[in-house]
């Protein structure tokens, strides 16, 4: 496949924390979209050997899709991948419709705050084949600065479901 993405839009859904990763969780996202664009974005970053970088997004036709690459290496990102190039290993890579989604369970909802915030945890989705997938946020563990992001998430896969 070509590489014929928009970088720029596509570092501030790859990005962790500052750190951006190696070019081969670039084309394992754009070989899963296939032209789609993302609405929403949720990554993650585990710099620990092996470097774990995965991300889940939400796409404009309602389609949920996951990637998590591995590098066998401590605190693999951009940078490094520059110097060293090492090869990844796909442990995940896949993309669903959200209209496929049958039921959504919340398992956990904390106490309201003056704000009017709320964070929930342990969300389930489960597809009409009976795949449940449970989304990696839980916001009783978020700092401020992720709140803003986790609902934009949470809200496009909201709107992405036929319920």
């Amino acid at each position: 496949m070509r590489m014929r993405e928009d970088w720029e839009r596509l570092k501030e859904h790859l990005s962790v924390r500052g750190y951006l990763p190696p070019l081969t969780v670039y084309a394992a996202v754009i070989a899963l979209l296939d032209g789609d664009r993302i609405k929403a974005s949720w990554p993650a970053y585990e710099a620990r050997n092996p470097t774990k970088w995965s991300v889940w997004l939400v796409t404009d036709k309602d389609r949920l899709a996951y990637a998590q690459l591995q590098f066998e290496a401590n605190m693999y990102n951009s940078d490094e991948d520059d110097v060293q190039n090492l090869p990844a290993t796909v442990n995940q890579a896949w993309i669903r419709r959200l209209s496929d989604v049958v039921r959504v369970s919340v398992g956990r909802v904390g106490r309201v705050l003056q704000s009017g915030w709320f964070p929930v945890g342990d969300i389930a989705l489960t597809f009409a084949d009976g795949e449940r997938l449970t989304l990696p946020i839980d916001e009783g563990g978020l700092d401020n600065s992720q709140h803003e992001r986790a609902e934009m998430f949470l809200a496009a896969v909201r709107a992405g479901i036929n319920l």
